[in-house]
């Protein structure tokens, strides 16, 4: 319930970033977290994600390969991907102070964001490392993944389609008075 208050909050504009709970940083990261885990598809699509598993093993050209397969996101999954990564990014370059090293983002976020679609608790055991090495190297590798040359692979317009897998229960389909879902797609 809480969750679904503070989405509702930061749709409408009623955040004010000063005040509790917003002053937990671990209340937006919450938030930020649930919204991908509830994606009806990953950032990192369930059709690429064996081939992202393969990339992150080959240690010597693991880079090359995590940006080709970058490059064959879809457009709307490859801007999110690049907002995302560029914060990452950001709060990683000031480790010193938030403690947040790639290496804990990759835990927090790497789960949520390359998933497969098989949801045998052994295969996300078994995966998880992997997942986590192709978000660190996401994050660490930012610049180069997502150089000025893949500028045109960014789209112009505005994704249309609601990404946002409808998960609620009846009582907060009733509570609800706008299409949240949509609405937080310009927040990435």
């Amino acid at each position: 319930k809480q969750w679904y208050q503070r989405r509702v909050a930061i749709t409408a504009g009623n955040v004010n970033y000063k005040q509790a709970p917003w002053t937990d940083i671990s209340n937006t990261c919450a938030v930020l977290k649930q919204y991908f885990r509830r994606l009806a598809e990953p950032l990192v699509p369930a059709h690429l994600y064996p081939d992202f598993m393969r990339a992150v093993n080959d240690n010597e050209h693991r880079e090359d390969k995590l940006k080709q397969l970058i490059i064959k996101l879809p457009d709307c999954h490859y801007a999110t991907a690049k907002f995302l990564f560029r914060h990452l990014a950001k709060v990683a370059a000031n480790a010193d102070v938030n403690m947040m090293h790639t290496c804990n983002l990759s835990i927090i976020f790497g789960p949520t964001i390359i998933r497969s679609d098989n949801s045998d608790v052994s295969t996300m055991v078994t995966d998880m490392s992997n997942q986590c090495k192709v978000v660190e190297s996401l994050i660490s590798q930012y610049s180069f993944m997502f150089d000025d040359d893949l500028e045109a692979k960014t789209p112009a317009k505005q994704c249309e389609e609601d990404p946002v897998q409808n998960k609620e229960t009846e009582t907060e389909k009733k509570e609800k008075s706008t299409d949240c879902d949509s609405a937080l797609i310009p927040l990435l």
